[in-house]
């Protein structure tokens, strides 16, 4: 047990407090008296629309769960190479890498660490699940960004609506829809031997869409093995039929090889990782001013084969495959009131190759939700869903979530909510000595309960704090063995707490910045998730010049508790500068890890130092 976990409690409470002061000051009558008398027109960050959160659109004023949001214009700005990495900004997220393009990345969304696979967390493509069916893992690389419009992220539970891998959160990635006929291609050249090709063809109108996209990356890697080599296609089709009806066909095909560095104590212990993913996925969509239905089918499979150097690893050969049916009808019982209520089905299967042996399992969930307005200023969200897994029978999930606004300006946001995860086929089944399977597995369980505020102080800032407590069961861990292998294992209650604080600032015209700071106390379950992480960023544009700088600092965290095995914490700066000469050509120069550090997220594994990378785009 952790020694100084009362005084780790004390700080808890002491940054909680302070931040709730902060914010009752700032909802004074003298502040919000200036913010109203403002003469100019404010642009509420409160009122963006969001679709992740309740599977309906809906402004973040009705949101009560805790909802980041990264747009086109910030994609742009960044230099983040997938997904994982463009998400690490917000507060509350934290990445865990062993570095570069290519590399085994996870995210870990407020502390609940799934490693490299992210087993947690659940990604959603457009809203099609996206993890891969037999470990819940994630392939962030199969995601071609200059396709993205934008991210939003739910930081807390969403089984509610989602069910299992909803444990610590979701992230709804949001294709671009087809606008116009163009043509964009672009050119990417970088340090390591790094380049990258890719084309992006669309075609819409009020009727019909199509979008093709076509990607290829590779390069020498900052560590010996560590090379990579990628190509990604996706397509979307798009028809409307009649005033009210859209068909989609979206589909996609990725292939990967790559070469996994090992630690910098056993260097050669690497392997070899080889994979094909396809999707598609086919969605009906009827909407009318009260009634909306949506049918959904669709299907991934997965192929990989690890070649390992060490004879203490086994190599593997896996082939997985998921299917999927949803079916949701959102009913607009009156204007102040919406019922969504719905089914989902998951056929998951594995084959593990070389053992001759396959795996399955069945889901099925129903759910609803009641979206309701009780005044002007308070809104009320009531949902629940019942899931039926084939190994593990039955989960509920309940939520309530409550929103008062006192006025256009500030909100107030509670949030209670029970979330899931039942084991994978891979922690039930898997014979890897990385991390072996364990039948007597039982599903995770968290309650969470969170205290939210936001407040828009005048029409450039905007600040957020969120306060958060945990209470979780059954966590799946991988637990190492007197032989040196690893083991899938139940551990007991596990108490994640946190303060997440957000701010953002439109100088002028020219110039915007956003700095967020999480405090994180896990308890007992500390691995590789740090107690303070701050992010800072800074951006100046014009109709031909952009230029941002982000700047992340994570304290020190450790691999198993506060007492053992502690990794460094860091600070590392990113730069980058965007040029457009005219609309159809844009240059593009990025700098990570400017001051050179040297820095470990994955103990034993460093990062890149100082590289540089250069992207030359032009669109006919």
């Amino acid at each position: 047990m952790v020694k100084n976990r009362p005084k780790m409690r004390k700080d808890i409470a002491k940054t909680a407090t302070l931040l709730v002061a902060g914010v009752i000051m700032m909802t004074s009558p003298f502040i919000a008296s200036t913010v109203l008398a403002s003469e100019q027109t404010p642009e509420y960050e409160l009122d963006n629309v969001v679709v992740t959160a309740t599977k309906t659109q809906k402004s973040l004023r009705d949101v009560s769960s805790s909802v980041s949001v990264i747009t086109r214009e910030m994609i742009v700005q960044s230099t983040a190479k997938n997904v994982a990495e463009l998400v690490t900004m917000l507060p509350g997220v934290a990445l865990e890498s062993r570095g570069g393009l290519g590399g085994i990345n996870g995210i870990s969304l407020r502390g609940l660490n799934g490693g490299p696979g992210s087993q947690k967390l659940l990604l959603l493509m457009d809203g099609r699940p996206a993890n891969f069916s037999y470990d819940g893992s994630i392939n962030w690389n199969t995601i071609p960004l200059d396709a993205v419009e934008k991210v939003e992220v739910i930081r807390g539970p969403g089984s509610a609506l989602y069910g299992a891998n909803a444990l610590g959160g979701v992230i709804n990635v949001i294709m671009k829809k087809p606008q116009g006929s163009s043509l964009t291609t672009s050119a990417k050249f970088g340090s390591f031997n790094t380049s990258a090709e890719s084309m992006i063809y669309e075609n819409g109108n009020d009727k019909t869409g199509i979008r093709v996209t076509a990607g290829q990356e590779e390069t020498d890697g900052h560590r010996a093995n560590g090379d990579y080599d990628g190509q990604n296609y996706t397509l979307l089709l798009t028809q409307k039929i009649g005033e009210d009806a859209t068909w989609s066909l979206r589909s996609g095909y990725t292939k990967t090889d790559r070469g996994i560095s090992g630690s910098k104590s056993s260097p050669g212990n690497y392997y070899r990782d080889r994979g094909e993913y396809v999707y598609g996925d086919l969605e009906y969509k009827q909407q009318s001013e009260n009634l909306n239905n949506t049918i959904r089918i669709y299907q991934s499979d997965s192929k990989t084969e690890s070649t390992k150097t060490a004879s203490s690893v086994l190599s593997s050969k896996m082939e997985d495959s998921l299917l999927g049916v949803m079916l949701q009808q959102d009913f607009r019982v009156n204007p102040k009131q919406t019922v969504t209520w719905g089914a989902d089905y998951q056929r998951h299967t594995a084959d593990e190759l070389l053992k001759a042996e396959s795996y399955s399992a069945d889901v099925a969930a129903i759910y609803v939700q009641n979206d309701q307005k009780l005044s002007d200023t308070v809104n009320l969200t009531l949902g629940a869903r019942f899931d039926h897994h084939s190994v593990f029978g039955s989960q509920a999930s309940p939520k309530l979530g409550l929103n008062y606004a006192p006025s256009q300006d500030v909100l107030w946001k509670i949030n209670v909510a029970k979330s899931f995860k039942a084991p994978s086929l891979a922690d039930l089944y898997s014979t890897s000595s990385s991390a072996l399977g364990n039948r007597d597995l039982k599903p995770t369980e968290m309650w969470s309960y969170e205290l939210g505020f936001e407040k828009q102080l005048d029409p450039e800032s905007f600040i957020s704090v969120v306060l958060y407590k945990s209470d979780a069961k059954n966590m799946i861990i991988n637990e190492r063995q007197s032989d040196g292998t690893r083991q899938k294992k139940n551990v007991g209650n596990i108490k994640p707490q946190g303060v997440e604080f957000e701010f953002k600032h439109k100088e002028n015209a020219n110039i915007d910045w956003f700095f967020n700071y999480t405090y994180l106390d896990v308890g007992d379950m500390t691995y590789l998730a740090a107690r303070h992480k701050g992010n800072l960023g800074i951006a100046y544009y014009n109709q031909a010049l952009k230029v941002s700088l982000a700047q992340q600092f994570v304290g020190k965290s450790y691999g198993k508790d506060y007492s053992q095995n502690p990794i460094d914490g860091y600070s590392v700066t990113n730069l980058k500068t965007t040029y457009s000469p005219g609309k159809s050509c844009t240059v593009e120069l990025a700098v990570e890890n400017l001051f050179d550090k040297q820095y470990e997220i994955y103990s034993g594994y460093p990062m890149p130092e100082r590289n540089y990378t250069g992207t030359v785009t032009w669109k006919f």
